[in-house]
This record gives C-alpha cells, sequence and structure tokens, in this order.
C-alpha cells in the first residue's frame, strides 16, 4: 500500500511539473495545518492534519498530508470503556476556481486517498485490543481566502468512503469538516 501511494505521488508530480511548464503563473509551495472535526457511524473525532502541497498555477494543485485525532472514548456496559482513535496520510488534487478581480477568493474542489489507521483499546478484561487500516476514498468541497500574498485561510467539507477494512471496524464512511490556515511560499 505504500509502495502504490508513493508511486502515485511520483506519478501526480510528474505530471504537475509537465502541466507546469506550459501555465503562465509559476508553481507556489505551501504548509498547511488544519482542525478537523471528524463523525462517522457513530464516532467523533477531532483531528489535527499537516499538509505539504503545491499550487501549480491558478487552477491545479497537490498536497500530501499527514492527520491523527485524538481519542473518543465511549462506555459501553456497566464497566467496558472503548477508546478509538485514528492516524491517516494520503495525497489530494486540488482544483480551484478563482473568484474576483483581485482573486482573493477561490473555490476547490479536491479528490485523493489516504492510508487510515483505527485503534481501538479496552478497559475489560477478555476483550482485545485492535488495529485496523484501509485506504479511504476522499471526495471534498470548500473555499480559500489569501489574506496576504503569503497567508490564507481554507474551509473544507470532505466525504470518506472506507474500503478493506477488516470486520473488526465499523468505519464505512466519514464526513470531516476542516478549518485551517496555510503559508505560501
Amino acid at each position: 500500500m505504500k509502495n502504490t501511494i508513493a508511486t502515485l505521488l511520483v506519478a501526480v508530480s510528474t505530471f504537475a511539473v509537465a502541466a507546469n511548464a506550459n501555465a503562465e503563473n509559476s508553481f507556489r509551495p505551501y504548509v498547511g495545518v488544519d482542525y478537523n472535526y471528524d463523525n462517522g457511524n457513530g464516532n467523533d473525532f477531532n483531528s489535527g492534519s499537516v499538509n505539504v502541497g503545491t499550487q501549480f498555477n491558478d487552477y491545479f494543485g497537490t498536497e500530501v498530508f499527514y492527520q491523527r485525532s485524538d481519542n473518543d472514548v465511549k462506555t459501553k456496559g456497566l464497566a467496558r470503556q472503548e477508546t478509538r482513535y485514528f492516524n491517516a496520510y494520503g495525497i489530494d488534487l486540488n482544483g480551484y476556481l478563482p473568484m474576483g478581480c483581485e482573486q482573493e477568493f477561490a473555490l476547490i474542489g479536491s479528490v485523493g486517498a489516504g492510508e487510515y489507521e483505527f485503534n481501538t483499546g479496552y478497559n475489560a478484561a477478555g476483550w482485545a485490543n485492535n488495529r485496523d487500516h484501509g485506504f479511504g476514498y476522499r471526495f471534498s468541497l470548500g473555499g480559500l481566502y489569501n489574506v496576504t500574498d503569503n497567508v490564507a485561510l481554507k474551509a473544507m467539507a470532505r466525504y470518506v468512503k472506507f474500503d478493506k477494512l477488516a470486520d473488526e471496524t465499523e468505519e464505512t464512511d466519514m464526513m470531516e469538516y476542516t478549518a485551517g490556515v496555510r503559508y505560501n511560499f
């Protein structure tokens, strides 16, 4: 799975560099941090993500991300407590639609894929902790506001559809709401 994502990153980067050769605007690399609220199948997570990306021209960019959630703790029965969290990493392809005369605002649509790992722990004897991982396909819509030439604010709504998670995990899909800031170089 890691080799698949690495190959995808190389292919997208090669395509993007070739596309950039014909673009009028030079590419703009950036780093960003996001707060995410994730919910799906009865679990609510707060998570943070770090992303590194490049906007190759006014309309296209790529972004890689790493995401880590907090613990979602649920009490099941009298004495059993379940604690869940997840880690994720992957890539998104972003399309931008600049708005206004100064193009300070842009609508964003993105598609991507990531590797998600869900960890579940129990405080009761007889219950085995489990770790489950699988692929998540990501579809997003949102907006970007350029505060200055270097600082931008971003808000997104994202649907994640999971594939190939084992039977121990009840995750099949997740909605994610993201707000963040990025620094353009």
